[in-house]
């Protein structure tokens, strides 16, 4: 059983806040629990724990009571959020005191003459001391703290300082929130959830009015406190009104979003200039002591350019106007330069995702479309532009959009524009943190990705009632053989088990460790040679055998790319035809009036933190019983009954793009003319397997032999199974 005692090395607390009261400011030296929060509400006590202690502990009788097997301490780094450092310190050092005991545990028991594990199993002496420390545990007394409201944690703008009214906020992300009128405008009594705190500033004094919102950027509201500082808000939540019988939460958006949607932008200001000021940033350059959703850091090597694009969005999910933010960071970043500019800085030879510390990035923002007016549309926008900012990382030659993928914000069409590839810029991902769905795919567009190793990926959209775009069908599948059963089963998947999905683990622990790594093994990859390409795995397209190998004196970088472009050059089909492939399939989960209903269901489970009623048993896999599948398992949850490609692409308000009737199936040997059986219903494409030459053997095999029965025989085999799924679902030809 693993609990998470926290202690300042003497004194400690516990409970299911215990996390909430040492982020607020705790000491864990008052023992009586009001009187606690009294002190830190009223800054009295705002004190930085110096440690914290995730131990492994045998459950017995009493809570918490039992014989300590292993522990691990760590510092509080100053500043973060409560998920920051339970997604970080606290699961690292869980995970370590997890591990260490079971190896104690399995040691005593081997011990023993009946190499039984019991009850009566003693720890060994080491156990006291810390497994990452190598400390002794502290002598201290735990005083049990209770749950922490989110209405507790409310201060006013008006008393506060913003470093206090911020550190209440962080000590709540990202449940419950701070429940708050700080932003409700005069005449109104409703309260809301609040979020954010990551940043404070000064306010210029001719702003400075304690308790207004001055300034605004990238949806989130700069609020002045009573010592002139502001804290940046950055995500709100309307409580649950006291009428509502449906007990589902309303989703988290940014906070302008959510204010509009109150109807309180108008009365706070937000709708005019000189009220409530806009800070939106005109350059990607890094701009310290404020908030900035996008960046970009270049460094200099020898003669050699990094540009490093950071974009640390909160939880990792990407709006469509955060995507279209990212692309054209990515674009400023990877832009021609002049010669003079080359000169100074050198040349651009790699262009690096870094995403955020906690998460590279999790794909589209399923909140704000839950919050939308018409979510489907929202989906449609929002899946376009993260695709846009894939293609801005695969960097297509030529610089047009595709006409098929029109929303709010779609790039402009540049002429003769060469790939990156093509200018020998090479992409690279970096993946400090967890990575998921389409965030995944925007990684793996990239000619290298880097991981580290506390990273846990997820290669799946399937969860949420998505076939999923991004590039996937390539990137994925072009790195990954199994992509396909990771991409069913549904199972979150660690770094050193990536399956092809990434290049490189890093093994680092600490963000600024992991961002050590990271720098360091690109510095030497931009200053290599092509003769050390083998200590520099990268992706199937960069490292693919050609006719004209490149000289092993080649720069590794320029010998990288020239693989890659004769790997493009030798594909039977234009990348876009995936794009359209996916996209296609995502107009059914969209607006079908059968299909989209698993998606819109989901996704509003998600967004709304609906209780599931059971575990699913791809994870509680010792209840399955006579090959019981989840839902999401099962072949008929991609049913779209009648669908045809000029329908679903009629819902976008699109033609079928003419990209999709170029290509042929690789894998065909048939020298007659292929018949294409792609989005055909299943009777017709029965119809054409029956009416082909196939033989009978193979026939029956299928599934096909007198009469097609989906879902019987073709379950039994895997091989035949992805032959009709990639016939059915692929729009491959055969």
């Amino acid at each position: 059983m693993v609990d998470t005692g926290c202690t300042s090395w003497g004194t400690g607390d516990a409970g299911p806040s215990a996390l909430d009261f040492v982020l607020a400011g705790d000491d864990g030296k008052e023992p009586d629990a009001k009187r606690a929060l009294d002190a830190f509400l009223e800054a009295k006590k705002l004190n930085e724990r110096s440690g914290q202690l995730p131990f492994s502990l045998q459950a017995i009788e009493e809570l918490d009571a039992g014989p300590i097997w292993a522990y691990a301490s760590f510092d509080v780094p100053k500043n973060i959020s409560k998920s920051e450092l339970y997604r970080g310190p606290v699961s690292t050092a869980a995970v370590t005191a997890v591990i260490t005991a079971i190896r104690r545990i399995e040691t005593a028991a081997a011990a023993r003459d009946d190499k039984l594990i019991k009850p009566s199993l003693v720890p060994p002496a080491d156990a006291s001391f810390s497994v990452s420390t190598h400390s002794a545990f502290p002598k201290n007394t735990t005083h049990t703290r209770p749950i922490l409201p989110a209405a507790a944690r409310a201060l006013s703008p008006l008393t506060a300082t913003a470093s206090h009214f911020a550190r209440l906020l962080r000590s709540a992300d990202s449940q419950p929130g701070v429940l708050s009128n700080a932003l409700t405008p005069p005449g109104k009594t409703s309260k809301i959830f609040l979020y954010g705190g990551k940043v404070v500033e000064p306010v210029p004094a001719h702003l400075a009015k304690p308790g207004k919102i001055i300034a605004h950027r990238d949806g989130a509201v700069l609020l002045c406190c009573a010592d002139k500082n502001g804290v940046w808000i950055t995500h709100v939540r309307q409580p649950r009104a006291k009428a509502d019988t449906v007990r589902t939460l309303h989703p988290k958006v940014p906070a302008i979003m959510g204010l509009r949607a109150l109807k309180w932008a108008a009365a706070l200001g937000l709708d005019d200039p000189t009220q409530v000021q806009d800070w939106t940033f005109q350059t990607w350059e890094k701009k310290e002591g404020t908030l900035q959703n996008v960046w970009v850091e270049e460094e200099k090597i020898g003669d050699s350019l990094i540009a490093y694009v950071y974009f640390p969005f909160y939880n990792g999910a990407s709006d469509t106007q955060q995507c279209v933010q990212l692309r054209k960071a990515i674009e400023w970043a990877s832009r021609v330069r002049t010669p003079q500019e080359e000169k100074e800085k050198g040349q651009l030879r790699a262009l690096v995702l870094m995403g955020g510390d906690g998460y590279f990035s999790n794909g589209i923002h399923v909140g704000v479309i839950e919050a939308a007016n018409d979510p489907a549309q929202e989906s449609w926008d929002n899946i376009n532009a993260i695709d846009d900012v894939v293609e801005a990382v695969m960097s297509f030659p030529g610089g047009t959009p595709p006409p098929f993928a029109k929303y709010p914000g779609s790039p402009e069409p540049q002429e003769n524009v060469p790939s990156l590839a093509e200018r020998g810029v090479l992409t690279i991902s970096a993946i400090r943190g967890n990575c998921a769905a389409g965030g995944l795919a925007v990684a793996t567009a990239a000619d290298v990705v880097l991981c580290a190793e506390r990273a846990v990926i997820n290669p799946t959209y399937r969860g949420m009632g998505l076939f999923g775009s991004e590039y996937h069908r390539f990137s994925w599948f072009e790195r990954c053989p199994d992509a396909e059963q990771y991409i069913r089963a549904m199972i979150p998947i660690g770094a050193e088990a990536n399956a092809g999905f990434v290049d490189v683990v890093l093994h680092a622990s600490t963000p600024e460790e992991i961002e050590l790594s990271v720098k360091g093994h690109i510095r030497s990859l931009v200053s290599s040679p092509y003769s050390a390409a083998a200590d520099f795995p990268s992706a199937p397209w960069c490292t693919a055998a050609q006719k004209a190998v490149p000289s092993p004196s080649t720069c590794l970088v320029s010998g990288l790319l020239s693989n890659k472009l004769a790997f493009l050059s030798t594909l039977d089909r234009p990348l876009r035809w995936y794009r359209a492939l996916e996209l296609q399939q995502m107009t059914l989960d969209f607006w079908h009036p059968v299909r989209s209903q698993r998606y819109h269901s989901r996704r509003a489970a998600f967004a709304r933190k609906v209780a599931p009623q059971c575990t699913p048993l791809r994870f509680a896999t010792f209840r399955r019983r006579n090959g019981e599948v989840d839902e999401e398992e099962a072949d008929e949850f991609d049913d779209a009954p009648g669908w045809t490609p000029e329908e679903a692409w009629g819902w976008a308000g699109m033609t079928v793009p003419e990209v999709l009737s170029v290509g042929s199936s690789s894998s065909s040997s048939s020298s007659s003319e292929p018949t294409t059986i792609a989005n055909s219903p299943v009777k017709e494409m029965t119809s054409y397997f029956q009416a082909s030459t196939l033989d009978d053997a193979l026939k029956e095999k299928l599934g096909i032999a007198p009469t097609f029965n989906k879902g019987s025989a073709i379950g039994t085999d895997a091989a035949f199974q992805e032959v009709l799924y990639t016939c059915y679902y692929d729009g491959a030809r055969v």
